[in-house]
């Protein structure tokens, strides 16, 4: 069975199917680094985007969905509240020391 992460997207293509937005987050700090909607990426913090990218499960993901057009990083995103998003989330966060 081959595990390779760009074999395995099937949960991931799914969830855009069925959720309107989704935000990609760094695992550590829980800044929002890209948003997809309605399957397209609308907003990417571009330097943040990229050095995910360097992650070989997290470059699996990202480019799933291609590398199409989004909005300039200055549109608005905020700073999350990393524990209330924690309940939202999809996926195991960090432990904090």
């Amino acid at each position: 069975m081959d595990l390779s992460p760009q074999n395995n997207l099937d949960f991931l293509k799914r969830c855009v199917r069925w959720m309107p937005a989704i935000n990609f987050a760094d695992y550590e700090t829980g800044q929002v680094y890209a948003r997809l909607q309605s399957g397209k990426w609308i907003w990417r913090d571009q330097a943040r985007f990229d050095k995910a990218l360097e992650d070989s499960e997290a470059n699996a993901a990202l480019l799933a969905f291609g590398r199409n057009v989004y909005t300039s990083p200055s549109a608005g995103q905020k700073r999350i509240d990393v524990l209330r998003e924690k309940i939202y989330t999809i996926g195991a966060w960090v432990k904090a020391a």
